[in-house]
């Protein structure tokens, strides 16, 4: 503060008070001189002048009620010191050029309190602010608000810790519930963001409609997290399955998993040390390991790569799946990673099937998941044994009358096979469960080059939309001897769109060709479970554990399982007298669309 302003002799300092206004007056330099000055606007300093300003330790009283006391240069608050408020605020700590600069504490007169960095005059940098009611959030600050990176702890032992912006949630965090409840997303102005789950729909969509020629309709709803939670709750309340979508997006640089749940909040993950190079090598090592050899009965060369895989895709997960206690898992997947024997995924003490009922889907809007159960469903099972261009079945028949004697319905094999029979059978009657036991290839290429072969003809993919199976509806088509081209986006996106492009609720296929005898059995025990679990997933499910557990075995000239024992044709084809537990058995045994 300059003193020449207007001084008023105290007299207590007698002449060197004096003698300091008339030099000052007049610019000259003095050595420092203590004293006390009262300015024209009642303004009241104490301390040691210099060159007509307060320099080194002193004190101000202002005529609004404000106080300084502490560290002067030039007139002007520099260092260290503590400026009290007449509404009872308290800011101690640094001050540059009057102003609060540097790492101070400022204590609010309702008893917040703020530690940590000002920039001119503001919160600016990192600090603690402690709220009086107990909140407390440490982090970034920028203007005297949230800004940045934090964690905000609520007094009710909530804890959001995330990005923020103008003292908002906003962007990507991570709000956990004192009750262990977690919401992580992308945040807009404090509420949770559809934009990741609704990204990668757009994308899934697009990818599908492209290569199924545009002609795909959306199933009616859709789309938003709002729906999708609808539609969950209401499965669970009608099987008591809890169920999470888990999107896998490859990134050329990154893994982007998007969990959506029955909460109706996007969960995400970015992985960013994980490129698309690095997890479609390991996919495609897994598949070659778990389907490597003629019989690989005790190879477990594929266990790194199903570890490696599960601590990408649902490791980062875990904590979610177990707060929200989901049960089955429907994998929306990238490309390269639709063929992957998503069951045989190990976390290092059990696979994947252990703790999940499983499904592959396109996307949510290209999938319907309406849970409609089978009571007093009758079977259309169909199946050749023998080909010209293909290796011979000779389990077939038996497949047929095994699943026949399960299920009431009506059987036809091998010249009886046949496109026109296929049609009139489902126009004479609605049958809501198919069973096609043939081969059925899934190439490369576009929809003509991926079919199923019957026993006059191949039926493709394309034809396939004809056949009107959603009208009235198959609850569930099964292709028993399928195969998938290995790294081949149109062979994946075949697959992955089968029940899209049948009409088909579900679909249950194999990713690869598996021994004659092995379909057989695992086929027999699927539709056993069926009989009694309230989804198809979790008859699938039920079989794979049964065979991986050894309860499914093959001795002799037979298969011996829960369901019973089943004789074998003397030419079928497979190991005999071994457990069918490896993974190359039953991990192949993918369901497509609605597990329920």
């Amino acid at each position: 503060m300059r003193v020449k302003q207007v001084i008023r002799q105290q007299k207590v300092l007698g002449l060197g008070l004096s003698l300091l206004g008339i030099v000052g007056a007049i610019g000259l330099s003095l050595p420092s001189v203590a004293g006390t000055v009262t300015f024209g606007d009642g303004t009241q300093c104490e301390g040691d002048f210099q060159d007509s300003q307060l320099n080194g330790f002193g004190q101000c009283i202002y005529s609004n009620g404000n106080k300084y006391e502490g560290e002067f240069r030039d007139g002007e608050a520099n260092g260290r010191g503590i400026f009290t408020f007449a509404n009872g605020d308290v800011y101690e700590g640094e001050f540059r050029d009057g102003q609060r600069n540097g790492v101070g504490l400022f204590t609010f007169a309702n008893g917040d309190r703020y530690e940590g960095e000002f920039r001119d005059n503001r919160r600016n940098g990192r600090g603690i602010l402690f709220f009086s009611n107990g909140d407390i959030y440490e982090g970034e600050f920028r203007e005297d608000k949230r800004n940045g990176l934090g964690t905000f702890t609520f007094a009710n032992g909530d804890v959001y810790e995330g990005e923020f912006r103008d003292n908002k949630k906003h962007g990507q965090g991570v709000f956990t519930f004192a009750n262990g409840d977690r919401m992580e997303g992308v945040w807009i102005e404090d509420r949770l963001s559809n934009e990741a789950f609704e990204n990668v729909e757009k994308d899934r969509n697009a990818e599908f409609s492209a290569y199924l020629g545009g002609q795909i309709d959306l199933v009616d709803r859709r789309l938003s997290q709002g729906n999708a939670q609808a539609v969950f709750r209401e499965i669970e309340s009608q099987t008591g399955k809890k169920i999470g979508i888990l999107y896998v997006v490859v990134h050329p640089q990154r893994l982007e998993l998007v969990l959506m749940s029955s909460s109706g909040t996007s969960v995400v993950r970015q992985l960013p040390d994980v490129d698309r190079e690095e997890v479609l090598e390991v996919a495609r090592e897994f598949r070659r390991e778990i389907t490597g050899g003629s019989f690989p009965i005790n190879n477990t060369r594929y266990l790194p790569s199903a570890q490696q895989l599960y601590q990408w895709t649902i490791a980062p997960l875990e904590t979610d799946l177990e707060n929200n206690e989901i049960d089955t898992l429907l994998f929306s997947m990238d490309a390269g990673l639709r063929s992957l024997p998503i069951a045989a995924l190990h976390d290092g003490e059990q696979f994947l099937v252990e703790k999940y009922d499983i499904s592959l889907i396109p996307s949510f809007n290209l999938s319907n998941i309406e849970y409609e159960p089978l009571d007093g469903a009758r079977i259309l099972a169909m199946g050749a044994s023998e080909f010209d261009e293909h290796r011979p079945l000779p389990a077939v028949p038996v497949e047929l009358e095994t699943i026949s004697s399960v299920w009431s319905g009506e059987s036809f094999l091998n010249e009886e096979f046949t496109l026109a029979n296929l049609t009139s059978q489902r126009e004479a009657e609605p049958f809501r469960v198919i069973h096609l036991a043939t081969h059925a290839e899934f190439k490369p290429g576009t929809l003509d080059n991926s079919y199923i072969q019957l026993w006059d003809d191949r039926l493709t993919l394309e034809e396939l939309q004809t056949l009107n199976w959603n009208d009235p509806p198959v609850e569930l088509l099964v292709l028993s001897a399928c195969r998938t081209a290995l790294d081949d986006r149109q062979a994946e996106l075949g697959l992955a769109g089968l029940a899209v492009q049948s009409g088909a609720k579900t679909v249950l296929a194999s990713l690869w060709y598996v021994s004659d005898r092995g379909t057989l059995a695992l086929m027999s025990e699927f539709y056993s479970f069926l009989l009694e679990s309230p989804t198809k997933a979790e008859a699938l499910r039920q079989a794979q554990i049964a065979m991986l557990e050894g309860e499914v075995r093959l001795s002799d000239d037979r298969t011996v399982g829960p369901s019973g024992e089943i004789s074998l044709p003397p030419d079928s084809t497979g190991p005999m007298n071994i457990a069918l537990s490896h993974p190359y058995y039953w991990a192949g045994f993918t369901m497509i669309g609605s597990p329920f």
